[in-house]
Order: C-alpha cells, then sequence, then structure tokens
C-alpha cells in the first residue's frame, strides 16, 4: 500500500498553502509509478487547479537543470488530472519516465525533450512535433490484441478490453469507419480475460478470480469496485445486463456452468459442463461450448444438443444473438450458426489476417478482433450475406509526426513504419 501513502502525500501537497513548493518536494523523491496514478486520480478526479500546478512543475524541468523525475511525475500526474496535453508547448524538457498511456497528445511540441523510458502505449502522436526528442526505451506499444468485446447499446459504440488489461471505445464514424480510443485501468488484473457494460459508461472487467468495475464517461477509467474470487472460476460473462453466468472448474469435482439472476442473487440453472471447451457462449436458455470441431449446446434442463459437427478445430469465440451462435476462429474467419433447424443457412467469412480473438454483436451489427489489434465490423449485406462493412488495425497512431533527428533506433524506426516523418517538410508543403 505504499503507492496509496504516496498517491495520499501528492494529493495533500496540492492542497498545501503551497502547493508548488509542497508537491515539488514529493515528485523530487518519489518516482511516480502506474499504481500512485490510479490511487492519485480517484483521489483527485478531474481537478483544475491540480493540473494548473502539475502543467507548471512539468514546465520547470528543463533538459539539463537537474531536476531528476520531477518533470517524468508531473506531467503523468498533470494527465490523470485531467490536464490538456493535446497541442501545448512541452518543448526541451526532462520527462523521462512520463505515464502517459492513452494520451492525447496531438500536435504537442516535444522538440529537444527527453522521454526516456517514457509510457506512450497508445497514445495519439497525430501531428507532434518530436524534432530532436529522446524516446530511448519509450513504450510505443498500440494497445496489443483485443481479447474482450462489449456492446454499449445506449451510446451506440463497443468497449474492448486488451491483452495488456487495457480498456477502449470503439466507434463507427459518420462515414462508416471505425474509431478506437483507449482508456488505461487505475489497476492491472494479472489475468484479463473480458469486459461488460453493466449500463451506459460502467463497466465489469473479468479475469481469473478478480472482478473490477469502472466508470468511464470522462474519457478515463475511475474504480468503483474490485474484488477477488475463488480460484475455482473458470470464466464469468454478464448476459443482458441481468444475469451472471459463471464457470466453475473446482480440482475435485465436476465443473458446472451457473445462471445467476443479479437483482435476487438467484441460481436459475446449474449445467454440468466438460473442462477445457476452447471457447464459451451464453443465453438465457443454455450454454454453447465449442470443443474440437463440435458445437455443442446445453440446455437449462441438462440436455445436450450437437449443433455442428464440421467447425474449425480452434474456434477462439463466440456470442449468441438472435438465436444464432457467432463464432471467430484462430484461422481469422467468422461463422453464423443457426441455433434451430429452421435458421438460415451458416456462412464463413475470412474477417482479419491473423487469429480471431473476440466477437460480440449488436443491432444487426458483429464486431470481431484478431490478434496484433485488427477490428473488423460486419453486417448483412441487401442479400443476406455477411459482409465486412468496416475494419481498422489498432496501430502507433503517428501520421505526419516531425520526427528528425529522434534518438532512439528502435522508437525511430517505428515511428517513421507509422506514417511520421523523419526529415521537416519545407514550409508550404503537404503533410
Amino acid at each position: 500500500m505504499k503507492e496509496y501513502f504516496v498517491a495520499k502525500a501528492l494529493h495533500r501537497a496540492l492542497n498545501s498553502p503551497d502547493p508548488y513548493a509542497s508537491t515539488r518536494e514529493v515528485l523530487l523523491i518519489a518516482a511516480v509509478q502506474p499504481e500512485i496514478v490510479g490511487f492519485f486520480r480517484l483521489l483527485v478526479g478531474s481537478d483544475h487547479s491540480a493540473a494548473t500546478v502539475l502543467g507548471i512543475l512539468t514546465h520547470s524541468a528543463r533538459v539539463g537543470s537537474g531536476q531528476g523525475v520531477l518533470g517524468g511525475g508531473a506531467i503523468s500526474l498533470y494527465h490523470a488530472a485531467g490536464g490538456q496535453l493535446a497541442g501545448a508547448d512541452w518543448r526541451f524538457l526532462q520527462l523521462d519516465g512520463a505515464l502517459l498511456t492513452g494520451a492525447d497528445l496531438s500536435r504537442s511540441n516535444f522538440r529537444g525533450s527527453t522521454l526516456r523510458a517514457a509510457d506512450l502505449s497508445s497514445a495519439d502522436l497525430t501531428d507532434a512535433d518530436l524534432r530532436e526528442a529522446d524516446l530511448t526505451g519509450a513504450n510505443l506499444d498500440a494497445g496489443g490484441t483485443i481479447i474482450g468485446l462489449a456492446s454499449d447499446a445506449s451510446a451506440h459504440r463497443f468497449v474492448c478490453l486488451t491483452e495488456d488489461c487495457d480498456l477502449g471505445k470503439i466507434s463507427v464514424r459518420a462515414d462508416g469507419s471505425l474509431s478506437i480510443n483507449a482508456i488505461s485501468l487505475s489497476r492491472s488484473l494479472r489475468w484479463p480475460e473480458n469486459v461488460y457494460v453493466l449500463r451506459e459508461d460502467i463497466v465489469l472487467v473479468t479475469a481469473q478470480s478478480e472482478f473490477l468495475v469502472a466508470d468511464i464517461s470522462d474519457g478515463t477509467a475511475t474504480e468503483i469496485a474490485y474484488f477477488r474470487v475463488s480460484s475455482e472460476l473458470r470464466s464469468a460473462a454478464v448476459i443482458d445486463q441481468t444475469l451472471l453466468g459463471l464457470i466453475i472448474e473446482p480440482d475435485y469435482a465436476d465443473s458446472a456452468a451457473l445462471l445467476i439472476n443479479m437483482d435476487s442473487g438467484q441460481t436459475i440453472w446449474r449445467i454440468a459442463v466438460q473442462p477445457g471447451a476452447s471457447a464459451y457462449g451464453w443465453s438465457s436458455r443454455g450454454i454453447l461450448a465449442a470443443s474440437d470441431t463440435r458445437l455443442l449446446l446445453l440446455g437449462e434442463d441438462g440436455s445436450g444438443t450437437i449443433l455442428h459437427t464440421a467447425l474449425e478445430p480452434t474456434s477462439a469465440a463466440i456470442c449468441v444473438r438472435n438465436d444464432q451462435a457467432i463464432l471467430v476462429s484462430e484461422y481469422g474467419r467468422e461463422t453464423r450458426v443457426p441455433l434451430n433447424s429452421n435458421g438460415d443457412p451458416e456462412s464463413t467469412l475470412p474477417v482479419h489476417r491473423g487469429a480471431g480473438a473476440a466477437v460480440t454483436a449488436a443491432d444487426g451489427q458483429v464486431i470481431s478482433s484478431g490478434a496484433g489489434g485488427s477490428v473488423a465490423l460486419t453486417a448483412r449485406d441487401a442479400n443476406g450475406v455477411p459482409a465486412i462493412v468496416a475494419s481498422i488495425e489498432w496501430q502507433l497512431r503517428c501520421d505526419g509526426a516531425l520526427i528528425e533527428a529522434v534518438k532512439g533506433e528502435r522508437e525511430l524506426a517505428l515511428l517513421a513504419a507509422n506514417g511520421a516523418h523523419r526529415q521537416t517538410p519545407p514550409p508550404g508543403a503537404a503533410q
């Protein structure tokens, strides 16, 4: 809990009679870590006065002034307090170790600044000025594979969870294209599994033996509740925002699927399942299990029905919508299987170059993810045939960034490969 007390000390310093001197004193001796930022965000929230103090302290950490960890810590907390980063002037500052995951740094000027070992994962560096900056060891990851997807129907968008335990909002633009905005969680779960929308902007993140409830309404994740459960819990799912599905795999008893009413806590049904299925899909009437090449429907009465015997043997994820199972496989293909004999013919559509990872559906649209950060949106065309509507790769966003004389060989190559300019364009040239 040391991190909590550091965050508490920073909160007190910012509310002291001399917040600049008091906060500076703490930041010079305490390197800001992700856990400190998480607790600080909970304590401070979006605070304009705190952000003002932290912004001034950040600008005091000039390169060569011997300010140590002051600049990196100050800008990290400035971001956590809701400070404006996009389009701002951050030139010639010592910002080593800054924690700016998912930050909007577009059009920002970091010319000549040091950002060694800074965490810029999932940040937007579009049109940023990085000339002569030192990015050696900076984290420029772009989100990683999306392993969980949920529909936020009230906001007409989707929420996603990455393997690195970060959240994102996926929106469909007016022109039909997709956009992703990253959201950092205040704590990292050890083995994240999925994300569910409980109500608008309130999400549940599940992991093996861990649950986290967060509010993402302001573009950040504010923790509401966190708790651990029995290690026998294999996975959890929320169905229609009112039901909780659990897969229990005890060491010395039969594995089971349980459907629980979240309002009353009553168990609606309990079904014996075989452990080790490659994917599960939930409905109020039973649970689907993909195992080897078979898709099996286990009804609430304990009956079992084989729906399909020729699946790709590596089905990665399943969702159930409107009496239809929708699967994505490790070969990147989306398969639709009717849950009754009178349904539409099943169909298979290649949607990802790499392996599939997660899938969900809403309002006639299906969205799925693949390894490496690919996202695809599909829907039925005028002939009723599933087709790709839009796709996006969750890549490093740095189109138009200026990177002349950037220090850090790996980082320079990564920026250049994603649309940044190695040389400064002449005045008036198109970028």
